[in-house]
């Protein structure tokens, strides 16, 4: 069996990290390691970890130091990672248990460098589709903590740009669509972020107008390397754009919604 290096980047994730690490722990696949970085937490998130990996004697590094960003904690990961293959947990989410069996086996089964899975229902026929690059132009079918890939792949790319703030991730899936075609489990094998959260969601909602810049960046660097033309260049950049107007008006619904007492829903 290969290796899989599980890379968690931790930040005051005291609440969801060890819901987090069970995930890992209760694998079918048996074979992984875990590279747990702590990226300047505030909280007692290193400590609950580092007492948790020495309490299952688990294979792991752990590792603490100032706030570098989580695209550098993602990268420093991957270098550390002794695996062939590399997957992503962010600490505030949740792998069903035959995860990395299942994105493994599929693996071996098409040849493939780089796989996702759901984070919603399953489909009716758990089946591996394939998501084009001008596809994933108007939908990110991508999860990160659902992404199992080729240490190589990664690292032939240049993993995660570490300038970027918002939408860095997405920034790397559209880089790899270019060159291996993005394989999507239809499981859901994963629990996307933490759903109590309404706090975190008004957060995210904060953010909008830099996520969105983050994506419109995105799609002038593949437009500058010339992978896409203009005609589809203008086209993901508006649809975009009226998903950003979109947003904003929930956003907005959202917070009149929660000045007069409702529920985050």
């Amino acid at each position: 069996m290969e290796l899989v290096s599980v890379v968690i980047p931790m930040y005051n994730a005291e609440r969801t990290i060890l819901r987090a690490l069970e995930s890992v722990r209760a694998q079918t696949y048996p074979h992984w390691e875990m590279i747990l970085i702590d990226d300047g937490s505030k909280d007692k998130t290193l400590a609950l970890v580092q007492d948790y990996v020495n309490r299952y004697t688990l294979p792991a590094t752990v590792l603490g130091r100032e706030n570098r960003g989580v695209s550098y904690t993602r990268n420093e990961g991957v270098r550390l990672a002794h695996g062939s293959y590399v997957a992503f947990l962010d600490a505030d989410d949740v792998w069903m248990p035959q995860k990395l069996e299942h994105q493994m086996a599929c693996l071996r089964d098409t040849g493939g460098r780089f796989i996702s899975c759901l984070k919603t229902e399953a489909t009716s026929s758990p089946s591996v589709s394939v998501v084009s690059l001008r596809q994933m132009l108007f939908r990110n079918a991508v999860f990160t903590s659902g992404v199992l890939a080729e240490k190589a792949l990664l690292e032939e790319l240049g993993g995660f740009d570490e300038t970027m703030r918002y939408a860095e991730d997405y920034n790397l899936w559209l880089r790899i669509a270019c060159v291996e075609p993005i394989r999507v489990l239809g499981e859901k094998l994963m629990i996307y972020e933490d759903d109590e959260a309404c706090a975190g969601r008004q957060s995210l909602s904060s953010n909008l107008r830099e996520m969105e810049r983050g994506e419109l960046q995105n799609y002038r660097m593949l437009r500058r390397e010339k992978r896409i033309g203009w005609c589809w260049y203008w086209a993901a950049s508006s649809f975009s754009l009226l998903k950003y107007v979109r947003r904003r008006l929930k956003a907005s619904r959202r917070t009149r919604n929660l000045r007069r007492g409702h529920s985050c829903e």
